[in-house]
């Protein structure tokens, strides 16, 4: 058997043929990855969507159904040769003389074969990790790492086609084989692949629905590496490598996020994905750098119950939460409000704008800008700028004034708290701060309005600018930046001065008071409970080992079953 094994190596690698579809689809990895480079600098001449994340995505989720199909393709011409050159040669018939059974025969072939097709799939994984520095926003280690799960991944796809060949090559003709192991999985490839088309697509819109949703509770933050983190997961929590996070359940009056994420998991694919192969080579394939295979995995949502332990601790851990306690009706009624981050709008009323800007047609450029990298580092600098420059400065007013706003004393209840909300809008301090955070957020060309002279304004003066279509962008800067103020203080107050609670108070008229302000502040008070909140996340069809252990055991029975044909089949 040892001599027969050697022979069937020596065999295979010295013939040049054995290496043209290796070096083939070697050659299409490393196109696929230039083609890609090369129509997104034709589509976006900056190098701006070359080198954002949806490059690395797009590339990797595309060679999810390549590498499936070339690992079907490179088993069927490997094995092809090793299954069938030695009896077109006359071989077996020598060997009936040799002391070899027909069982070591075949346990040689699988076993040249194993190693045959393992070099052949490193030269055409090879195309691929070559291919991805095409890729910028690959990282080195991210190149490596994607290019070790994808050779893995083509190489379990390429024992299984030696498992489906290994049956039928004791019933077909040598022409036929490479289309039993090699076309017919690859036509399979691709219906499958048309068939998750729409569950990617609508995974394509939710996911920056999700991000946009993300209620990241606003907190006390201990040092600046907590802040920093919080940056990065207001942004994007993907990004920051959190799958599963809490959203607001809203999409809008009509729609809630739970019916959205329901209404696109209603596809066939989701279904019948443990019939395509290429989903578990996707699972094994996204084990490094997890977040390019966001759009190849599963969505869901799920309630929690909010408690008052679990309020307990969020007070523990600084976060801007508490409870309004109705006692009007027969038993208590309580209700959870969380003050969040708004991801939508924090970098656009953080940023920069020049007078004649329009702010509309900014917001709508934002809502419709796909490049996820530059949404997530704006949002993350506006998230910095917030802090640092507003909510930080607001923190100075409120300890110096000691929640007196406007010489109003923090008395909240149903009825005074338009008027507190008022003597927050109208105290001096608040405007101060308001005003010198915006005087350098848009850029004038006239003399008259540099950044010293808008820091000397009064309220009433800006007020009286919002006629001059000059001061657009201005006013709408100013008004809701104020609205920001005014959701911030008011939970500050809640906060400090009720200890997080308030008794006797009506979670509708809160809702109510505070709902214009929530609309375009990049803060927004969030109820916490009844199904207001609710967790979003991705899973992975199947999981990374269970899809290598079913790869090995489908392969292993497959192989075991064509042993036993190849012992018993007489007609070779």
């Amino acid at each position: 058997m040892r001599v027969f094994f050697k022979m069937q190596l020596k065999m295979f690698y010295r013939q040049k043929s054995s290496y043209i579809i290796a070096i083939v689809l070697t050659i299409l990895n490393i196109a696929i990855a230039l083609a890609l480079f090369v129509s997104l600098k034709v589509a976006d001449p900056s190098g701006q969507l070359a080198n954002s994340s949806e490059a690395s995505s797009m590339f990797r989720t595309f060679m999810v159904m390549f590498g499936t199909a070339s690992g079907f393709m490179t088993s069927a011409f490997t094995l092809q040769t090793l299954f069938y050159k030695y009896k077109e040669e006359g071989i077996y018939y020598v060997m009936q003389s040799k002391p070899i059974t027909r069982f070591e025969i075949y346990t040689a072939t699988i076993g040249a074969g194993t190693i045959a097709l393992t070099t052949q799939i490193l030269i055409t994984s090879l195309g691929y990790f070559v291919g991805t520095f095409f890729i910028p926003a690959l990282t080195l280690t991210s190149k490596f790492t994607s290019w070790i799960t994808f050779f893995l991944a083509s190489l379990l796809i390429g024992i299984l086609s030696m498992g489906i060949g290994a049956i039928g090559h004791n019933f077909i003709q040598s022409k036929s084989y490479q289309f039993l192991a090699g076309w017919i999985p690859t036509i399979f490839v691709l219906i499958f692949f048309f068939l998750s088309t729409p569950a990617k697509t609508k995974t394509n819109i939710m996911l920056p629905l999700s991000t946009a949703k993300n209620s990241y509770v606003v907190r006390n933050y201990k040092n600046d590496q907590e802040r920093q983190n919080a940056a990065k997961f207001v942004a994007s929590p993907y990004r920051f490598g959190q799958y599963e996070f809490e959203v607001e359940n809203r999409v809008s009056t009509k729609t809630n996020f739970v019916d959205s994420i329901k209404e696109a998991n209603l596809t066939l694919y989701n279904r019948i994905y443990w019939m395509d192969v290429s989903t578990y080579f996707s699972s094994i394939f996204f084990m490094s750098n997890r977040k390019d295979g966001r759009t190849q995995e599963y969505m869901y949502t799920k309630y929690f119950n909010y408690t008052e332990d679990d309020f307990q601790k969020d007070l523990k851990e600084g976060k801007f939460i508490f409870k309004v306690i109705d006692k009007t009706a027969d038993k208590p009624n309580i209700n959870y409000f969380a003050m969040s981050y708004n991801p939508t709008v924090i970098s656009e009323l953080t940023s920069k704008k020049k007078s004649n800007d329009s702010f509309i047609e900014d917001l709508t450029n934002l809502l419709s800008d796909s490049n996820q990298r530059n949404i997530s580092k704006r949002r993350e600098k506006g998230f910095l700028e917030l802090n640092d420059n507003l909510i930080s400065k607001l923190d100075e007013v409120y300890k110096q004034k000691n929640g007196i706003f406007n010489g109003v004393l923090p008395l909240l209840t149903v009825g005074t708290l338009p008027y507190l909300l008022n003597a927050i809008n109208n105290d001096e301090d608040v405007f101060n701060v308001i005003r010198d955070f915006i005087a350098d957020k848009v850029e004038f060309n006239q003399e008259e309005y540099s950044k010293e002279k808008l820091m000397k304004m009064t309220k009433e003066e800006i007020l009286k600018l919002k006629e001059n279509p000059l001061f657009t962008n201005y006013v709408l800067k100013y008004n809701l930046t104020s609205q920001t103020a005014m959701i911030y203080l008011i939970n500050k107050i809640i906060k400090d001065k009720y200890n997080s609670t308030l008794e006797n108070f009506n979670a509708n008229v809160l809702k109510q008071t505070l709902s214009s302000l929530n609309t375009l502040s990049t803060l927004k008070l969030i109820q916490w409970n009844n199904g207001s909140v609710v967790k979003f996340g991705l899973t992975k069809y199947i999981d990374p080992l269970v899809s290598i252990i079913v790869l090995l055991i489908i392969s292993a029975a497959l192989l075991g079953l064509g042993a036993i044909a190849y012992v018993r089949n007489n007609n070779l």
